[in-house]
């Protein structure tokens, strides 16, 4: 058995999730909290230009996103983005790989919570504990179908940006303390 790197799919091929790291400093929690939400990419953000508290943390969260969406949809349904303070859950459901759903951890926080709520069993909302269960989830997913994988190459199209052009366009505004 082989695990999936972006390789064509074989029969005995699995798909381990994809990681991007990023560093902390790169991308705040405010910053994905204010970035994250739902939208529609196409109208709401690629393309556009905006210099708003709302709209930047969008585009930075959304460029970042982007990066391993790129390489998700070449058949790699899981995968997250780890800032050393929280973790970006990403699945492309196998029906429609046009979309895709997201979750933030913030595994300190939680954790944290589980303690003030005076939470025995806690494990589960460890950084250690979210990762193994959606590894796990990851490595149980059917191969993404023909028909996926069509849909994928027709329909999905490359969001020509650097992420560091708009780290750095982000950080200017969002990062300036008298802007918070």
């Amino acid at each position: 058995m082989a695990v999936l790197a972006g390789m064509a799919l074989r029969e005995d091929v699995i798909g381990a999730p994809n990681v991007e790291y990023k560093a902390p400093d790169k991308v705040t929690i405010p910053e994905l909290v204010a970035g994250l939400h739902p939208m529609d990419l196409a109208r709401d953000v690629i393309d556009q230009e905006g210099d708003t508290l709302e709209f930047m943390p969008t585009r930075l969260v959304v460029a970042m996103v982007a990066q391993i969406f790129l390489y998700m949809r070449h058949s790699i349904q899981y995968g997250y983005i780890c800032t050393g303070e929280a973790f970006v859950f990403l699945y492309i459901p196998g029906s429609n790989p046009t979309l895709f759903n997201i979750l933030l951890c913030m595994p300190n926080q939680d954790a944290q919570a589980d303690v003030q709520a005076d939470d025995e069993v806690r494990l589960h909302r460890t950084a250690i504990g979210q990762v193994l269960a959606f590894t796990l989830q990851a490595l149980a997913v059917e191969p993404p179908t023909q028909k996926w994988h069509d849909v994928a190459h027709d329909q999905l199209t490359n969001w020509k940006v650097k992420y560091l052009d708009v780290f750095f366009s982000s950080s200017s505004i969002v990062n300036c303390p008298h802007h918070l």
